[in-house]
């Protein structure tokens, strides 16, 4: 069967992923597992969404698309809403089985266009640090190699960054020395509180009733923006009320534009460098 012609729609390409509500299984065996990838190959037959990365684990998922973000949207939601309602049946369940939405992050430069298509085939190493990556079946990386075949997946825009070399392709996916760097709640804490002059430990200090210091709503600003961090992870590191963690973004976001916390943000993340833009929990596990 011919190959149909595949529209390259260039800024509109996405790292998805989501994970299951509470951290179940969303895969128990192999047979759910290939009618996930069933749904897959519909994509672009049904929505012109082009799929150029997979890895399925044991509580999420990630894919790498290109496509309109309006049948992305629609794409999305009948995978999701196919695939509940399959392993529901299947399993004698029910209710939700994915989290509310998805995450999606563009990928919008060559740089995070490959360390998204790493990090997506490394993430099997989680479950066996020793893994042969390539031989691990549900992930896209050994189509990339040509050990199996997937008509619908698109590997060429992945090839291109490694002007089309399968060897370099390898070479950057495989060997750990290319691992990103991703920051922590405690890089926050340490720019902000470079960047404010301040001791670490005044970051974080505060009076009753008294206006946040500046490092601290630098802290909140950058951890909730940079990391996705949420309210309720900033106040566990700051040791500080979620509520108040809310009050301090409100005042953060508002003065950023209109006192010079605006131009100390822009010097914290100059310091601390190109982030892929990372939900909370998965900025955890970015260690592979």
């Amino acid at each position: 069967m011919p190959r149909v012609a595949r529209l390259h729609r260039p800024g509109e390409r996405h790292h998805v992923t989501n994970r299951t509500s509470r951290k179940n299984p969303a895969f128990l065996d192999d047979r759910d597992r290939k009618f996930f990838l069933w749904l897959l190959s519909e994509m672009y037959e049904r929505f012109e969404v082009e799929i150029e990365a997979f890895a399925f684990m044991m509580n999420h998922y990630h894919l790498l698309v290109e496509g309109n973000l309006e049948q992305l949207a629609r794409a999305m939601h009948r995978l999701g809403f196919l695939y509940t309602q399959y392993f529901n049946n299947r399993h004698d369940l029910r209710g939700p089985l994915f989290s509310d939405r998805y995450y999606s992050s563009p990928v919008n430069d060559p740089t995070y266009h490959a360390n998204a298509l790493r990090y997506i085939h490394r993430n099997p190493l989680a479950i066996d640090p020793e893994m042969d990556l390539a031989a691990y079946e549900w992930s896209s990386h050994g189509i990339y190699l040509g050990r199996r075949a997937e008509h619908w997946l698109v590997t060429k825009p992945g090839l291109e960054l490694f002007d089309g070399s399968v060897q370099s392709f390898v070479q950057f996916v495989e060997d750990p020395k290319h691992d990103v760097w991703i920051p922590t709640l405690a890089d926050i804490h340490d720019v902000a509180a470079a960047v404010s002059h301040l001791a670490l430990e005044e970051v974080f200090s505060r009076r009753p009733r008294a206006q946040p210091s500046e490092g601290l709503m630098l802290f909140c600003l950058l951890a909730a923006e940079l990391l996705h961090a949420s309210s309720v992870e900033i106040g566990e590191y700051a040791n500080i009320p979620s509520s108040t963690v809310r009050r301090i973004l409100i005042n953060a976001r508002h003065e950023r534009t209109t006192t010079p916390l605006g131009s100390l943000a822009d010097q914290a993340t100059e310091k601390l460098g190109p982030i892929p833009k990372l939900p909370s929990w998965w900025a955890d596990a970015w260690d592979l």
